[in-house]
């Protein structure tokens, strides 16, 4: 009896341990199955991390790269803008040159006509100054005008017109010229009219002091009788119509004074 229950544990035993066995060798196989999954999804942890590292790095660069667009994006327009500033500022200066130059050529025209101008009458004024000076100065002489060898008319035309007062009134006259240079003919021809002209108010004095200075800018001339003569109002009128500025002395002194533009760029005398 003994026995067989003995060998009834041992057969329960055995049930037991093979039970054990194979839930054991299930458990394992269950435990390898889950590690070689753990294995893959470690892997694909590790695949997908290595992904999401090398996407970020994408992301990386391409935030780089669009930074630095940006950047060169901001320079270039940047750049525009400053290329659209210099081309304005360029057009107002190429505007205001434009207009400077059109003014000069103007100013240039002006003073060309005014010189042709002057050359005209001076041609006619030469003839005349040359009669004049075989008339009343060098008559019954064969003395050549100052006019022919001068390089200097508007001189040698007030030296005449001294000379002729002297010699058809017996006034003397004084001409003291401090002229820088050769008078241009603009203001030469006007400022030979108008000495001519004031020197006839002096005709009926003493003693005439005619001085003309100044150069290149402006020129004036001043006249000076003793005893003191007045200026006809219809000559200052005549003076200042013609563009010189009149200037009468104190009362009593006789002196009378014109002043008369010279611009420095005048073309100088020909013939």
């Amino acid at each position: 009896m003994v026995l067989v229950v003995l060998a009834m544990l041992v057969i329960a035993l055995l049930i037991v341990l093979g039970t054990a066995r194979s839930s054991l060798t299930s458990t394992q196989a269950k435990l390898e199955a889950t590690e070689a999954r753990l294995e893959a999804a470690t892997r694909d942890a590790e695949a997908a991390a290595a992904d999401a590292a090398e996407a970020t790095a994408r992301a990386a660069e391409e935030r780089e790269r669009a930074e630095s667009l940006e950047r060169e994006r901001a320079a270039l327009a940047e750049q525009l803008s400053a290329a659209q500033a210099a081309a304005e500022e360029a057009a107002r200066e190429l505007s205001e040159r434009l207009a400077s130059l059109e003014q000069q050529l103007a100013e240039t025209e002006r003073a060309r006509s005014g010189a042709l101008d002057a050359l005209g009458v001076w041609a006619l004024e030469s003839v005349r100054l040359d009669r004049l000076w075989r008339d009343q100065v060098a008559a019954g002489t064969a003395e050549p005008s100052p006019l022919v060898s001068t390089t200097d008319p508007a001189r040698a035309a007030v030296e005449i017109h001294a000379a002729a007062l002297r010699e058809s009134s017996g006034t003397p006259v004084d001409v003291q010229w401090t002229v820088s240079e050769p008078v241009a003919p603009v203001p030469g021809a006007r400022l030979v009219r108008a000495v001519e002209e004031l020197l006839a108010v002096g005709r009926a004095a003493d003693a005439v002091t005619l001085q003309v200075d100044g150069g290149p800018g402006a020129i004036s001339v001043t006249l000076e009788t003793d005893p003191p003569i007045s200026m006809p109002s219809h000559l200052a009128a005549a003076l200042t119509a013609a563009g010189l500025e009149v200037t009468e002395g104190a009362e009593g002194t006789g002196a009378v004074s014109a002043r008369l533009a010279w611009p420095p760029d005048s073309p100088a005398w020909e013939g």
